[in-house]
């Protein structure tokens, strides 16, 4: 009997060792447990802090480049009004140009009216006896860069027997008037970059004419006139459709 109660206890207290046992495992597991929760907590707010610092740097970068845009668009507007008050101020001055020919004469023997946005030679240049007699004085005519579709002959091309230098390049113009045979003096003639299907055979009356620029038209052929022309130096015909010289 007496070794039978030993034995009892004994079994009691190996109970209570592995109770023990077990509760203390428990509770470190629940310790550690309670830590790796508390560091994946810590990790997922340092993660959450991260992103929410990387959403407010992106922010503020976008804030920068909006303004930075808008600035470039107020730059560009601002640009923007000052070329089209530049071109009014500029339409306005080449209008003022049109209706007054101290301006158009410069020092008596020029007539400049090159890029003016014109589509024919205003008639206040030489409607009138003393209009024309200002062009017979001309040395130099400058129509280059305008709208012109035609020249006038009889009132205005004749009147030019005195230029020597006529620059009507970059126009529309189609053909030129017979009157061109009056311009005795002239010896430098640029009609580059129109629409000249032609050139009137008194082209030859131009005895003096040295350099002549034909280039960028629609010829497809001179006239045999084009042999008359006895001080002629250089003659520019690229871009054209000419297959032969005369």
């Amino acid at each position: 009997i007496p070794e039978m109660r030993d034995k009892v206890i004994q079994l009691r207290l190996e109970a209570q060792r592995q109770r023990y046992s077990r509760k203390r495992a428990n509770e470190i597991t629940s310790k550690q447990l309670q830590r790796i929760a508390a560091v994946h907590s810590s990790q997922q707010n340092k993660d959450k802090r991260k992103k929410k610092k990387r959403e407010q740097i992106k922010q503020v970068e976008q804030s920068i480049n909006s303004c930075q845009i808008d600035d470039n668009v107020i730059e560009a507007q601002k640009l923007s009004r000052t070329i089209q008050n530049k071109m009014i101020i500029d339409k306005k001055e080449k209008f003022s140009a049109l209706h007054s020919n101290s301006v158009y004469l410069a020092g008596g023997d020029k007539l400049t009216l090159h890029d003016a946005g014109i589509r024919e030679v205003p008639t206040s240049i030489y409607f009138g006896q003393v209009e024309r007699s200002k062009l017979a004085d001309l040395i130099i005519v400058d129509l280059s860069g305008n709208k012109l579709a035609s020249l006038p002959g009889i009132d205005f091309v004749f009147i030019l027997s005195s230029v020597r230098k006529l620059n009507i390049s970059r126009n529309r113009i189609t053909h030129l008037p017979i009157e061109i045979s009056n311009l005795t003096s002239l010896e430098i003639l640029y009609m580059e970059k129109n629409s000249l299907d032609y050139i009137p055979k008194e082209i030859g009356c131009l005895k003096k004419l040295v350099h002549i620029d034909i280039s960028d038209n629609r010829l497809a052929s001179l006239p045999h006139e084009f042999c008359q022309l006895l001080s002629i130096c250089t003659i520019v015909a690229h871009t054209n459709f000419l297959d032969l010289l005369p």
